[in-house]
């Protein structure tokens, strides 16, 4: 679901409804997105994808546990089985669905310096340009079972796993 500063309500809709939602809601440029089914004043008719308050929707290819990202003009979804979709986050267009690598994702996706960042369960850190096409720029395992999403800060890209902090990047 989407609503802008002024309480304008422009909904985003990627799972048919569900039990339980998993993903929490992000910001960008004053409009909130989340990976939400609701009804009510929201809710688009059978077979809609927008309305005069639902900028667009989709009823699949939500994930179930890693939270979507905002990153630039862009909207990235990971699924568990690592396939990574590049939305246009203004009008919802799909710019590349691909198979990021790696069998199974819990973490979130984190993105820095013009990268996403995908870890998988089994530890292996996929590196990707944030952008219009699907670029893999580099794999880092680490040898490690992670269900942890990965912070980022000051240039450090940190990642817990089962036995380990680990500290990647940073001077």
């Amino acid at each position: 679901m989407g609503i802008d500063a002024r309480g304008k309500v422009l909904a985003l809709s990627m799972n048919e409804k569900v039990s339980s939602v998993q993903i929490g809601p992000m910001l960008k440029d004053m409009q909130v997105f989340d990976n939400f089914s609701g009804t009510g004043d929201i809710s688009l008719a059978d077979g809609q994808t927008a309305n005069s308050h639902v900028a667009w929707s989709r009823l699949r290819d939500g994930p179930y546990m890693p939270t979507p990202i905002v990153y630039g003009e862009f909207f990235y979804t990971l699924s568990n089985a690592g396939v990574l979709t590049c939305y246009e986050a203004a009008t919802g267009a799909v710019r590349y669905k691909e198979r990021a690598g790696g069998s199974s994702y819990v973490a979130s996706p984190v993105a820095a310096d013009g990268r996403l960042y995908l870890v998988s369960e089994a530890g292996e850190v996929r590196v990707v340009k944030a952008g219009p096409e699907f670029e893999l720029l580099a794999v880092s395992p680490l040898g490690d079972y992670v269900l942890a999403t990965p912070a980022i800060s000051n240039g450090t890209l940190f990642v817990r796993s089962q036995h380990h902090l680990w500290a990647l990047g940073g001077k």
